[in-house]
C-alpha cells in the first residue's frame, strides 16, 4: 500500500512514516483497467499514477468544504455579505445610542428640568448629596475603579501578609484613580429639584480636571435684569476637546454700562455679551422713575413757596398804600 501523503509503501493501517491511516486502495487501473500489482504506485500498462488516487479517495472534510464553498453562487455570498454587514451596523448604533456621554445627548437636559427626566435620559447617578442637589455619572472605565476602591475593607485582612498584598494593591488602584481618564456628567439642582447646570467632560483624570479648557463657540440663551445692576444669563458653552456646559450665571456691567462680563470656570476666562436693549431700558425704568418723581415734587414745592412769597409780597404793598 502506498501512503496518500508522502508516498511511502506499507503494510497495515497507519504509515510507518507519517502515520497518515491508510486508504482504500485502487486495484484497477482507472485509465486503461489494467489491474494494479500489490504495492504498484504506476499503472505497468498506462503509467498511471495510483498515488493521485488515492489521495483523492482520501481527501479531507476541509477540501470537501472548500469544495463545497466555491459551489455556492456568487448572488449568495453578496446576499450573505449584506447580512453581515446590516447586523454590524444595528449593533454598532445600538452601542452608540446607548451611550450617554455624548454631547448629543446631554445636550437634551434643559435649564429648569426636574429630576426624573434627568434620571429618564441618564439612569440613576453614581453619586449624589443627600439634598440630591447634584448627580455625577462616570464613563464605565472609572465606574469599575470606584467600585473596587469602595468594595474594599481592611478588616477583612487577617495576617501580615495579606495586609501587605492589600497594602500594595490599594496604593496600585489609588494611583490609577488619579491618572485614569474618564468621561465625566454633573447635573445641578436648586432647592425645588430643578435643573440649573449641566456639565458633560470628554475626557478629564483627577489629576487634571482643574486645568483650563480651550473655548470653542458659546451661546447666550437668555439675560434678565436681578438687581442692582446684576443680570442671570444662561449660556452654552462648547470647548475644543468635545466638552459642554449649559449653566445659569451672574454677570455684572462693565465700566462703560454696554456690556456684560462673567467668568467662565472651565474655560478659566471671561466671557463677553451686549445688553439687551429691552433689559437695559428696565434696569434703568426704576431709578429714573424715583428720580422723575423726586423733580416734580421739589418743583411743585418751590412753585408753592414762590406762589406764597408773592401773596405776602402783594398783601404787604397793599398795607402800605392805605
Amino acid at each position: 500500500m502506498i501512503c496518500k501523503k508522502c508516498g511511502a509503501k506499507f503494510e497495515g493501517n497507519f504509515c510507518p512514516k507519517c502515520g497518515t491511516p491508510a486508504e482504500k486502495e485502487l486495484t484497477v487501473c482507472p485509465k486503461c483497467g489494467q489491474e494494479r500489482g500489490a504495492g504498484d504506485r504506476y499503472c505497468p500498462k498506462c503509467g498511471y499514477d495510483f498515488a493521485r488516487s488515492d489521495r483523492k479517495e482520501g481527501v479531507s472534510f476541509g477540501a470537501k468544504a472548500a469544495e463545497a464553498v466555491k459551489r455556492v453562487p456568487k448572488k449568495a455570498w453578496a446576499a450573505i455579505a449584506a447580512i453581515v454587514l446590516v447586523v454590524i451596523a444595528i449593533i454598532v448604533l445600538v452601542s452608540v445610542l446607548s451611550n450617554k456621554f455624548r454631547i448629543g445627548v446631554v445636550e437634551k437636559i434643559g435649564i429648569g428640568d426636574s429630576r426624573e427626566s434627568v434620571i429618564e435620559l441618564l439612569g440613576e447617578p453614581y453619586d449624589y448629596q443627600e439634598s440630591r442637589s447634584v448627580f455625577t455619572y462616570y464613563s464605565n472605565n472609572y465606574l469599575k475603579l470606584l467600585e473596587k476602591n469602595d468594595s474594599f475593607d481592611s478588616d477583612d485582612i487577617e495576617d501580615w501578609g495579606d495586609f501587605e498584598d492589600a497594602f500594595n494593591e490599594a496604593m496600585e488602584l489609588e494611583q490609577k484613580l488619579q491618572t485614569e481618564e474618564y468621561k465625566y456628567i454633573e447635573v445641578r439642582f436648586d432647592a425645588e429639584g430643578v435643573v440649573t447646570s449641566v456639565a458633560f467632560d470628554k475626557s478629564r483624570s483627577e489629576q487634571t480636571k482643574d486645568e483650563s479648557k480651550s473655548i470653542e463657540q458659546y451661546e447666550v440663551l437668555s439675560v434678565s435684569y436681578v438687581d442692582d445692576g446684576e443680570y442671570e444669563i444662561i449660556y452654552k458653552i462648547y470647548y475644543q476637546d468635545g466638552s459642554y456646559r449649559l449653566t445659569t450665571i451672574t454677570a455684572e456691567e462693565d465700566d462703560n454700562g454696554n456690556d456684560l462680563i462673567w467668568y467662565d470656570a472651565w474655560g478659566q476666562t471671561s466671557l463677553m455679551t451686549k445688553i439687551p436693549s429691552g433689559e437695559a431700558a428696565a434696569t434703568s425704568s426704576y431709578p429714573w422713575s424715583i428720580l422723575t418723581i423726586v423733580v416734580v415734587l421739589a418743583i411743585l414745592i418751590a412753585t408753592v413757596i414762590m406762589i406764597k412769597k408773592r401773596k405776602v409780597k402783594r398783601k404787604s404793598l397793599r398795607c402800605n398804600v392805605k
